[in-house]
């Protein structure tokens, strides 16, 4: 378990990068193959239940829908403005939305 904390921690040190000078490439490649964002977490559930009316070809359909069931806080990616060095690599928000249920009823005939 690690313990770094978003609010506080740095994800990415600002001490590798630089600016080129004007008018000039870089020589560093344009994507970095070893940075990776946090892990995403993200679960989701359904549940169905078909009440029959009188006949197979009518009918009501109960469904529940679970979004991110567990709850879980997946952290966003950390900011890569190098002309902010105040705020580079912090995470600064969450990637993914809180749980989220809902309830339906269908009419099939």
């Amino acid at each position: 378990m690690s313990n770094f904390d978003p609010a506080v921690d740095r994800y990415l040190s600002i001490t590798p990068w630089s600016d080129p000078a004007p008018f000039t490439f870089g020589n560093g490649p344009r994507m970095q193959p070893n940075l990776r964002n946090p892990a995403y977490y993200d679960e989701d559930f359904s549940v169905f239940k078909n009440i029959f009316l009188h006949s197979e070809n009518r009918y009501l359909q109960f469904r529940a829908e679970f979004f991110n069931i567990f709850n879980r806080v997946d952290f966003g990616g950390p900011s890569t403005d190098i002309d902010a060095p105040g705020s580079f690599g912090i995470i600064g928000g969450q990637a993914n939305t809180p749980r989220v249920i809902q309830f339906a009823l269908k009419l099939i005939f």
